[in-house]
């Protein structure tokens, strides 16, 4: 950063400008700012109770996305972290797993009743998932950003594989998002 862009930044901003500029003149490296501890929530459809979104291979991160009955285990943590604005209530994030792994569709397909795979991160719009909160309500539904189709349970069996499916309204289409822990 030269002198120069130093000094052409507004008043209000100056000080931190001109700590930061100081120390890399001085070759002093500042700490970066801390960063809050993912906050972890767990997905649970509007039509099974006490049951949430895992990866069915706990412990690794990356396999199918099942239902489960609701526990503690890390497979079942996401965290959600918002990747863009759409307009309007329209937010994209990503869910990735306290394990690590990112919500994804198998092969970034963008067609129907194609399984939800746990993947390494990436960044892709296959892993983007748009929720609408213009509706109030607790439950909405997920939609994947590269196909256009949303996160669906078609039984709340406790195994089942979550596909991604042309929105029909059901109950199997219907998210809740809520508090797991702090880490």
């Amino acid at each position: 950063m030269s002198l120069k862009h130093l000094l052409q930044v507004p008043a209000r901003s100056s000080a931190a400008v001109l700590t930061a500029g100081a120390a890399a003149l001085s070759g002093v490296a500042l700490a970066a700012p801390a960063q809050a501890a993912p906050f972890y929530v767990e997905i649970s459809p509007q039509s099974a109770p006490g049951k949430a979104i895992a990866d069915s291979v706990s412990g690794s991160g990356f396999g199918n996305v099942v239902l489960r009955t609701d526990s503690t285990a890390n497979s079942q943590r996401w965290e959600m972290k918002q990747v863009a604005n759409l307009g309007g209530s329209k937010l994209a994030f990503n869910y990735i797993n306290k394990e690590g792994g990112c919500l994804d569709v198998a092969n970034k397909s963008r067609v129907s009743g194609v399984k939800l795979v746990v993947a390494q991160c990436d960044g892709s719009f296959s892993q983007q998932w748009i929720r609408d909160f213009s509706v109030n309500t607790t439950f909405l539904e997920t939609q994947n950003r590269n196909s256009g189709l949303f996160m669906t349970a078609d039984s709340t069996t406790s195994g089942t594989e979550l596909k991604q499916r042309v929105a029909v309204g059901s109950f199997g289409q219907f998210w809740s998002v809520f508090g797991a822990d702090p880490q």
